[in-house]
């Protein structure tokens, strides 16, 4: 019996399985930060050996630390059963999800003004006070994530890159 009993992750993602030849194929989906990934995998008999991209781990244990190198990461698990002839493959690919932070470390204005956090919902709201012979104002947003969108009045701006100038009224 060369079959898995439980697969378990770290960090903790649900696990789809994907069809395919005997369906042993499995994606999960880590966090967009996400570096490594651990397994815990179990075997259905316990005189099988499971190998992890051909390192050697022990059945119910988490394995050490797996680099992720990308989008996708393709982990190949090979399990032998206690005869050590009959083996099954799986393959379980990590997938970096998106990144849920839509946070700014920085906002600048030109002309130069500071700017001040006014509390509100969510702390999100900014105020600033330029002369009054200023006619425009641009931003210069810089994403925590290098991955957010930046959008100023619809407009799509990169990420510590000045927005177009704003037309100031009243």
């Amino acid at each position: 019996n060369a079959y898995l009993s439980k697969i378990a992750t770290n960090p903790l993602s649900p696990l789809t399985q994907v069809s395919g030849p005997a369906d042993l194929n499995y994606t999960a989906t880590v966090g967009s930060l996400a570096s490594t990934i651990s397994l815990t995998l179990t075997a259905q008999d316990a005189g099988s050996v499971i190998k992890i991209n051909g390192t050697t781990v022990a059945s119910g244990v988490a394995s050490g630390p797996i680099i992720l190198t990308g989008a996708s990461t393709p982990i190949d698990v090979l399990v032998t059963a206690e005869n050590g002839t009959t083996t099954k493959t799986y393959r379980i690919t990590a997938v970096k999800g998106l990144s849920d932070n839509a946070y700014l470390s920085k906002i600048e204005s030109n002309p130069f003004a500071s700017v001040t956090q006014v509390s509100g919902p969510a702390d999100l709201n900014y105020t600033t006070t330029v002369s009054s012979s200023a006619s425009t104002i641009s931003l210069t947003l810089t994403a925590q994530d290098a991955g957010s969108v930046i959008r100023v009045n619809g407009s799509t701006v990169a990420s510590g890159v000045a927005s177009a100038p704003i037309t100031l009224t009243g």
